[in-house]
């Protein structure tokens, strides 16, 4: 575990400079290595890092050079690593529609048969972000979403990620299909649709369930 906090830190604080130990060479990023002088020494200039952190990555590329073995379980739980980084830094960044993207659905969901839709969210804050965008959207395209905006919900599996889609009724299948089409078409995300799935005692409507926002590929 020492070992994963170890990386973890290095890839999520660009930056420090330590000598690990040949000809000349240039590299350029926040962590570049160089080979410079002789004796085979290897040069890692990173900023930002602490030179005690430093040291203890030195060290543990001498160890995985020794054992190649060692090398392929540090390369895989780097490799777990780096992803775990990256996911969080998604999750940072805002999930919302852009002006492209809410003209796109607009103009999809006026031409579509429509029904009520109530919109819910899970407890996250890039849930209520993109419920609040799709609630907005919605109205401007004619539907009736009500005057309160969207809900959020507890009820709903706080574990989802991405839009959901329930029905109540087999009548509102062709407008959720609709719904199902232009989400699709304008986020490059296809929401399931569940049917006889509304909450007990929700609304008689197009159930819209917002999760958690969905990771990229």
């Amino acid at each position: 575990m020492r070992l994963r906090v170890l990386l973890c830190l290095l890839f999520a604080v660009p930056s420090w400079g330590q000598t690990a130990t040949t000809g000349s060479a240039e590299t350029k990023g926040p962590c570049s290595p160089a080979i410079t002088g002789s004796n085979n020494q290897l040069t890692i200039k990173c900023q930002g890092i602490p030179d005690k952190l430093g040291t203890q990555l030195v060290d543990l590329l001498n160890r995985i050079a020794k054992n190649q073995t060692d090398a392929e379980t540090m390369i895989t739980k780097l490799d777990a690593c780096l992803k775990g980084v990256k996911e969080v830094r998604e999750q940072q960044l805002d999930w919302r529609l852009d002006d492209s993207q809410r003209a796109s659905l607009m103009a999809l969901l006026a031409k579509a048969p429509k029904a009520r839709v109530s919109i819910h969210a899970i407890n996250d804050r890039n849930a209520g972000l993109f419920a609040g965008d799709l609630w907005a959207t919605f109205k401007a395209a004619g539907w009736d979403v009500g005057a309160n905006g969207w809900t959020t919900d507890f009820t709903i599996n706080q574990a989802i990620r991405g839009v959901q889609i329930a029905i109540s009724r087999s009548e509102f299948l062709p407008a959720a299909t609709e719904i199902q089409g232009a989400l699709s078409q304008v986020t490059g995300t296809k929401p399931n649709i569940h049917t006889e799935t509304v909450p007990s005692g929700g609304p008689d409507a197009i159930f819209l369930a917002v999760g958690a926002k969905p990771l990229s590929e």
